[in-house]
């Protein structure tokens, strides 16, 4: 019986996380305030979705406590992602996702002042879903401190961020043809929501 408590505690201490559906509303909502706030403006912006798809990929991405890259399997075809970690400390998804800006990234000439990696990622004009998970990882020296990773996969992506994220131009100017404008951004939805 102890055994089988000790394999359960283990197993527990590498479970990953997704986000609640409040969660998924939210960074969905930082996301898209961001890409229509980009300076300067994109003309080719897409409107940007949640999928549970995207999640279920970063989920089983975390769920072995990775490295901080991908490895070279078709499941990971045309994905970009973001990945995060601290040392001994929870990370939560707002403070994380919701505290990206552009000011460290240059548009002009396509370079950072410090680190951009992650905004250029979430204003990458041509993804249009992305989906997030989070790992409590355990140390290899049967201590009890870990890390917290926290990453979101994109598609369409680009892993390498070859360019600038967008096309500079008056919002929503390069649209696909049959597409409409919502917030600075791309669709063909109906009625995206907000």
């Amino acid at each position: 019986m102890l055994k089988l408590l000790c394999l359960l505690g283990l197993m527990g201490a590498v479970l990953s996380e997704v986000p609640s559906q409040e969660e998924r509303i939210a960074i969905l909502k930082c996301h898209r305030r961001l890409r229509k706030t980009v300076q300067p403006p994109a003309s080719n912006m897409q409107l940007i979705t949640y999928s549970e798809e995207m999640e279920d990929r970063a989920n089983k991405f975390l769920a072995k406590c990775p490295g901080s890259t991908l490895d070279s399997s078709p499941v990971f075809k045309d994905i970009a992602y973001i990945i995060t970690s601290k040392f001994n400390e929870d990370i939560q998804f707002r403070d994380v996702l919701c505290k990206v800006d552009g000011r460290h990234y240059i548009y002009e000439n396509d370079t950072c002042s410090g680190y951009c990696f992650g905004y250029k990622q979430m204003v990458w004009a041509e993804s249009t879903t992305f989906g997030c998970a989070k790992q409590k990882c355990p140390l290899d020296d049967g201590s009890t401190l870990y890390f917290s990773m926290l990453t979101c996969f994109y598609t369409p992506g680009d892993v390498y961020q070859t360019g600038r994220p967008y096309e500079q131009g008056r919002s929503c100017s390069k649209c696909p043809q049959g597409s409409g404008c919502f917030q600075n951004q791309c669709t063909t939805e109906m009625s995206p929501i907000s």
